[in-house]
Formats: C-alpha cells, structure tokens, sequence
C-alpha cells in the first residue's frame, strides 16, 4: 500500500511538471489556434506552479523533468515580470504629466459607486469608458457634478461603445476622435495632446473561437499599422484581452519599439490571480509612471489608473 502511494505521489508531480512543460512550450504556438492562445496567456500562473513542482521533483529525484522545468519557470518569468516593471520618476526634468482612467460600464449600464468615489478622489484628467450605451449618456450626471466634460462618444447597445471624458479645466487642450482601426465595427477613442503626446483607447475582440481570433489578429495588426503612422510620444490602453506577455502583443510591441506594463485585472475578484488583460502600451518616447487596479464591484474587471510623462518642446 505504501509503495503505491508512493508511485501515485511521484506520478503526480512529474505529470504536472510535464504539463507546465508543455504548456509553455504550445503558448509560442498561438498564432496558429486560438486553443493556444489560451496556453500563452497564464506564464505567471506557469511559473509559481512549475516552481512548486520542479521542486517535489527534485525531492523525488526526477532531476531531468525538474531541471527543464526551471528552464520553463525562468523562461516565463522572463516574459511576465517585465510588464510589472512600472517607472516611479518622471520622464525628465521638463515633462508634462497625465493620468487616465480605464473603465468599463458595469452590466447595469450603469458607474459603479465604487469606482465613482475613486473618481472623486484621484481626480483623473481623462476618463475612458467602454460598453457605453445611448441609455448611460442620457442617465449619467455624476461625471459632469465632477466637472468633467464629454468630448467625445459613441455608444452602442452592445458592448462596443465608447466614450471619452476631461477634466474641465482641461477643456480644449485635448481632442477626441472616433476611429475603427480594423474596420470590426469596434470604435476606439484617439486622443491627441497638441502635437505633443497622442493616445488611443484600444478594445479588442475576445478570441472565443477561430473567426474571432482572426478578428483580434486583425486588429493587432490595425493597432501595429497605428503606431508606426507617427513618431510622436504614443500610449494605447484599455481592454486587449491578451496578456501583455502574450506573443501578439510581445511582438507588435517589438517591431513598434513599445512597451506593455499592467497588473491582474480580470476576474475582479481574483486580485492578484488573474490576468492582466487591461493595461498600457507605452512608445519609447513616453514613460509610464505608474499604473494603479481600482477594483468596482459590480465590474468583471477591475479599471486602470495610468500616470504617464512625456518631454515637453519648449
């Protein structure tokens, strides 16, 4: 009896080290299913879970299985905490300074009180919502007894629409359009300081199976051709359902000169456990200061609070 537990111990934690293995081999293999694409996603996950199994296994004595294992555990690692790597100082000594919301409408069409009172007490110069319907513009106050002022919407009945908020003392310093990068029938907010600093509110498609992974692909590829159309100080945030650390995103970030920085946003209500799906691109030009999760509770999701810096011309 003994010996079987036993052999059941030692199976286990050689399989589920041979299942971190594989899994972080298959993610670099996403472009070709959106199956896949799910493996390239948790390589924070991977790398807390095969530590623990590298490590039964050398006690277990599986030295081949626990040393590629922490090949896996670092090479995930590798890709993962870079993009929690935020800067705490300001570009330079002469950089204008900006911090935007990333939200989305909870599924009552409505703010939630939470991230409210968050509003209330940051004080953000932009606020950005998605899944703004005709029936949240018509309904929402609270943002204009905040002194914000709406520059720019296009809501939908489904969970496309858009809208764009600044404060009011910063009223005609930024401008707001409505673009559909991909032509997916999906607007996004640009946003442009000047000719100084230039942002975009990005949402993706969630791959839920081939056609609408095409479809993401397509707008990471819309995205890609957006950042190279000019070389001014960029940021694109919001909702990219992938991972910063997902070989997409890895990869326009490379051939764009970008950076990714985010922490777990969704589920909600997992904190730390989730996945970064919300977060920050940020060009070589612009640094990101800091980036804060404000967990609402009627979101499936927790919203982003982006500080960034840009040189100014002076």
């Amino acid at each position: 009896m003994i010996w079987l537990i036993r052999f059941l111990h030692h199976s286990f934690w050689r399989a589920l080290c041979l299942a971190i293995i594989a899994a972080t081999i298959l993610g670099f293999l996403s472009r070709y299913s959106h199956w896949l694409f799910y493996a390239d996603q948790p390589r924070l996950h991977y790398a807390i879970v095969g530590a623990i199994a590298c490590f039964a296994c050398f006690q277990i004595r599986s030295w081949i299985i626990a040393a590629v294992g922490c090949l896996c555990v670092l090479l995930n690692l590798a890709l993962a905490l870079p993009t929690m790597a935020v800067a705490l100082q300001p570009a330079s000594n002469h950089a204008a300074e900006w911090s935007v919301l990333h939200a989305h409408v909870d599924q009552r069409g409505q703010l939630d009180a939470k991230l409210l009172q968050h509003i209330k007490e940051a004080k953000p110069d932009v606020i950005l919502l998605q899944e703004v319907t005709a029936e949240f513009l018509t309904n929402e106050s609270e943002l204009d007894d905040l002194q914000y002022e709406r520059i720019v919407s296009e809501p939908r009945d489904h969970t496309r629409g858009v809208a764009a908020w600044v404060r009011t003392d910063l009223s005609g310093r930024i401008t707001a359009t409505v673009c559909d990068l991909a032509t997916a029938d999906r607007p996004m907010v640009q946003l442009t300081v000047g000719n100084q600093l230039r942002m975009l509110h990005f949402h993706a498609k969630r791959p839920v199976n081939s056609e609408t992974y095409q479809t993401q692909l397509a707008e990471f590829a819309a995205l890609s051709a957006w950042l190279r159309e000019s070389d001014l100080p960029t940021v694109v945030l919001g909702d990219f359902n992938a991972a910063p650390w997902s070989e997409q995103v890895r990869r326009m970030a490379q051939q764009n000169g970008c950076r990714a920085f985010g922490f777990p946003t969704w589920p909600s209500q997992a904190y730390g456990a989730g996945l970064p799906i919300d977060f920050v691109l940020a060009s070589s030009k612009t640094k990101v200061v800091r980036v804060n999760t404000i967990l609402a509770n009627a979101l499936n999701r927790q919203a982003i609070l982006v500080t960034i810096s840009h040189a100014t011309t002076e």
